[in-house]
């Protein structure tokens, strides 16, 4: 009885330890002091903004917002898995996702937060997001955006981002944007080159 007793306890013990689909468990001690702020720059951004979902803390179309009208969102690309996650806290890591959707036809791949399908939007599998210098870069294979990402309005009428992997026009309606971080351990990666 004891020993069943026992074994259950572990049974509920090891399903209440948080995990993240798709990411190999880490420390958060690790993981925590690796994420940074990414900071949008772009021709139509006049002000200090940083990276992050419609609504913070939850999944759905990623986007940039002032500095000062909310605290900029952590992301981070934990080892070398290649994926870029945001966290949220110690229990909630969303991963950013690319969806290829209809919506502009220079710009096909949006990017999400979370694991957000729509009908008109599959989801991309494979890829890999690095920082080359301080600007966030996503590759697929031998393509890659360049750090290229489209600011472009949604359906919503709200800003969603964009992207292409091969060099194009700018879409009709959409602005050219770049992100960055200049977080000490993008910094220090950069030194050490």
């Amino acid at each position: 009885m004891l020993v069943s007793l026992f074994l259950l306890s572990v049974a509920a013990l090891a399903t209440a330890i948080p995990t993240w689909e798709g990411l190999a468990r880490f420390d958060v001690a690790e993981l925590a002091p690796k994420t940074t702020a990414i900071q949008v720059l772009g021709s139509m951004v006049n002000q200090p903004s940083h990276l992050c979902s419609h609504n913070p803390g939850q999944a759905g179309n990623l986007t940039f917002a002032p500095t000062y009208k909310q605290t900029p969102s952590l992301f981070t690309i934990p080892g070398d898995s290649g994926k870029l996650w945001q966290y949220i806290n110690e229990t909630t890591i969303l991963p950013v996702t690319i969806l290829n959707t209809t919506l502009y036809e220079a710009a096909p791949l949006q990017l999400v937060l979370g694991k957000q399908q729509s009908r008109t939007a599959k989801v991309i599998s494979g890829g890999r997001w690095a920082w080359r210098g301080t600007m966030l870069q996503f590759y697929m294979g031998p393509r890659t955006n360049s750090g290229v990402f489209f600011a472009c309005p949604t359906p919503e009428g709200v800003l969603g981002l964009f992207m292409w992997l091969s060099p194009g026009q700018v879409p009709a309606e959409c602005e050219i944007i770049t992100m960055h971080s200049f977080a000490e351990h993008i910094i220090g990666e950069i030194k050490k080159r």
